[in-house]
């Protein structure tokens, strides 16, 4: 993977118009929150397979880089937490690459899964994180906190 440079453009892709990407983003993703194994990465691998072929309920926002680069990722997944089945649809999995951090992409991704998500008719979007900060100054709202072990999760909206 390149650096980025002080003249960077970035491209905005569906996951399913460009299958070909299914391995970077399991790779991105397994990187982020896996653990390295080789069952991680498959099953990282079989989640994006299906995401790239549900492209009228869900899929991936990818932000490319220039160069080919994956700068980053956002999913659009109908259900993200079987204790909240009235809530959804949700975006999942924001992680930009450390190389192209620190340019704005988040919001950017956060935007783009907002847009599908309308396109696919929602009125309103959930984000289910230990980290509010970045959404809250997205237009996102404390819905509920959630305790997992010891961890406190927040379960964030907006109305699109």
């Amino acid at each position: 993977m390149s650096g980025p440079s002080s003249d960077q453009t970035f491209e905005f892709v569906r996951l399913s118009d460009l299958p070909e990407m299914i391995e970077a983003c399991a790779q991105m993703n397994d990187t982020e929150w896996g653990d390295g194994s080789d069952d991680s990465r498959e099953m990282r691998r079989a989640a994006f397979r299906r995401l790239a072929l549900a492209a009228e309920e869900e899929d991936a926002i990818l932000c490319l880089a220039g160069n080919g680069d994956l700068a980053g990722m956002a999913l659009l997944i109908e259900n993200d937490l079987p204790e909240f089945p009235d809530l959804g649809p949700w975006l999942a999995s924001l992680i930009v690459a450390p190389a192209y951090r620190k340019q704005g992409l988040s919001g950017r991704l956060i935007g783009e899964v907002e847009n599908l998500a309308r396109e696919f008719g929602h009125e309103a979007l959930f984000i289910y994180t230990r980290s509010p900060q970045p959404y809250h100054s997205n237009g996102y709202q404390d819905v509920e906190q959630h305790h997992v072990d010891d961890a406190l999760f927040h379960i964030l909206g907006k109305a699109l």
